[in-house]
């Protein structure tokens, strides 16, 4: 194996100067960035194959490069993801794979793969969603933002749904509610009925959460008048309560609302968020009105 490993790397070695000689430029030669990224490309399928991963990044870094300078946006991502795979997947480095991600959906959006480029922003926010909150929640927010300005909701409806658990998780509540609006978009386009019932309830439930209980009687009043399937659905009087007993300030009936099982078919975090909020202590009706 080892001796494999060695002749695989000595070809790639190899291919990457060809590649040089190839990008070398003189009085009547220009570079030739086509053969180079195929060169390169090449190079790093051996780099991996021989494990050798650091250069097989360089490598594909590099064949990127020349892709882009070509105005091959499309092949550019897709080097620049496969880069970012092997940050993530070989080398655990999670920051660079996100920088990397981040850097592949421009590409992917230079070239109109908008679908793409949602998904690679998500991928982006995950690598760093556990060590930087504040950059993780900017990728999210930027994916759902493409998702639903380009209704891709069959196919990257997935990212919206993960913007809102990780802002509900992280109690990123005014970034939550700009992405339950998108659920709402995106439920409604797919006719999918309960889903966008649960996605108005929990918009009153973060306000709950935010100690803005009139704001969530007006998620409630807005969610009951504008569509008309949310009176039907088990989450909307069950949410009415939980409101209602809010402004009441009653603390036994209030606790026993929030174990209401309906609560727990909404996602997990929102879920959670349910069972987290607190009475303002003192509080009476009158503070409500």
């Amino acid at each position: 194996m080892g001796d494999f490993n060695a002749r695989k790397i000595e070809e790639a070695v190899g291919l990457c100067e060809e590649a040089d000689k190839a990008l070398k430029s003189g009085f009547f030669k220009k570079p030739d960035f086509d053969l180079a990224a195929s060169k390169l490309e090449k190079a790093a399928q051996c780099f991996r194959v021989a494990k050798d991963y650091e250069r097989c990044a360089d490598a594909l870094e590099r064949a990127a490069v020349c892709q882009n300078t070509l105005d091959m946006h499309f092949m550019a991502a897709t080097l620049t993801e496969q880069q970012a795979n092997i940050m993530r997947d070989q080398l655990n480095n999670p920051s660079r794979a996100g920088e990397l991600y981040d850097r592949s959906h421009e590409l992917y959006m230079s070239d109109g793969k908008f679908q793409k480029a949602a998904e690679a922003l998500a991928k982006a926010a995950k690598m760093i969603q556990d060590t930087d909150v504040d950059h993780a929640a900017d990728y999210y927010a930027r994916a759902a933002a493409i998702v639903t300005g380009q209704e891709l909701f069959t196919w990257s409806g997935d990212v919206i749904r993960r913007a809102c658990s990780f802002f509900a998780k992280n109690k990123r509540f005014d970034d939550l509610l700009r992405a339950l609006d998108d659920a709402v978009i995106m439920n409604k386009a797919l006719g999918r009925e309960d889903d966008t019932s649960r996605a108005l309830a929990s918009k009153a439930i973060v306000f709950l959460c935010m100690d803005k209980a009139a704001d969530a009687q007006v998620a409630l009043d807005k969610a009951y008048s504008e569509y008309e399937n949310f009176s039907n659905s088990a989450i909307a009087p069950a949410t009415s309560d939980l409101v209602h007993l809010y402004k009441q300030g009653e603390p036994e009936q209030f606790t026993n609302c929030q174990s209401q099982q309906v609560f727990k078919h909404l996602d997990n975090e929102i879920a959670r968020l349910v069972q987290s909020i607190k009475l303002p202590e003192g509080a009476s009706a009158d503070d409500f009105m």
